[in-house]
């Protein structure tokens, strides 16, 4: 259903002509009185000057008129005024799954230009994608820019944090990244893989336990989630517990296989072999 501002550029073209009209008529029946003073006596000039007209022309101005005129105008050939935003979403959500992460880039900036100052949800759902498509062609630079430009639009949402958490881990970037898991599990405390990249977060800086601790709870939000086992697995390992580590890869394994994740499956038989010798 249309709404008052998809009105906004005729109501304002209206207002500007009819303003012009009224403009125009005051200026020029103030000029062909002006001339008539020359040959007519003062008692005999008709006023031909509107009264708005003359107001308008004195007070205000016909620069003023030209202004409201011009900003008539580019509202009403604002190309974004006629874009329909979700066949926009659509596009950019279809190169996403195509994996064109460049073309998904364009259109989504497209789309944050569109919504800037207009829709903030929309405007930090846009920066979001940016940065997801940033994080696949592997610029985590440019994915964190675009993660801190979300939450600055929307500061509530924790699949943000840990996303920007991912491409800082990515980074080496540990005990930032430790803030960002931190945060968006306080957002939201069932988030599971908050924990998940949490515990690596925590191993990658040695804090074993601390990790375990994660990937158990991950575990306990998402029994399926054969990386958390697998990570598990290898934080008991980095502590010395290979016996208890054997049973966590082993179960990832078991996951991988059922949901088809060959590379995963491939690690785990990895693990198992160099475990088996020690």
């Amino acid at each position: 259903m249309p709404e008052i501002k998809d009105y906004i550029g005729w109501i304002i073209a209206v207002i500007t002509i009819l303003i012009t009209i009224l403009t125009a008529k005051g200026y020029f029946s103030k000029t062909r009185r002006n001339s008539q003073s020359d040959t007519e006596p003062f008692g005999e000039q008709e006023n031909k000057v509107l009264p708005f007209g003359n107001w308008f022309l004195k007070k205000i101005g016909i620069f003023v008129g030209l202004f409201i005129i011009l900003f008539g105008i580019v509202w009403l050939w604002n190309p974004f005024q006629s874009l329909d935003i979700d066949q926009m979403i659509a596009e950019a959500e279809s190169y996403q799954q195509q994996r064109k992460f460049e073309d998904a880039i364009k259109k989504w900036l497209e789309i944050k230009k569109y919504s800037k100052g207009n829709d903030n949800n929309l405007s930090a759902r846009a920066c979001f994608s940016i940065g997801v498509s940033y994080q696949a062609l592997n610029e985590h630079k440019k994915a964190i820019d675009a993660f801190t430009k979300s939450i600055q639009l929307k500061p509530d949402m924790a699949v943000t944090y840990n996303n920007r958490g991912k491409s800082k881990g990515v980074l080496r970037q540990y005990k930032d990244a430790i803030k960002d898991f931190d945060k968006a599990i306080s957002l939201d405390k069932e988030y599971a893989p908050a924990y998940s990249n949490r515990g690596n977060a925590n191993r990658a800086v040695r804090k074993y336990k601390a990790a375990i601790a994660d990937f158990n709870k991950a575990i306990s939000l998402k029994p399926d989630n054969a990386h958390a086992y697998f990570n598990k697995g290898v934080a008991k390992y980095d502590l010395g517990l290979i016996d208890e580590a054997i049973p966590d890869i082993k179960k990832a394994g078991d996951i991988a296989r059922r949901t088809g994740d060959r590379k995963l499956v491939h690690l785990t038989q990895q693990a198992l072999r160099d475990l088996t010798k020690k």
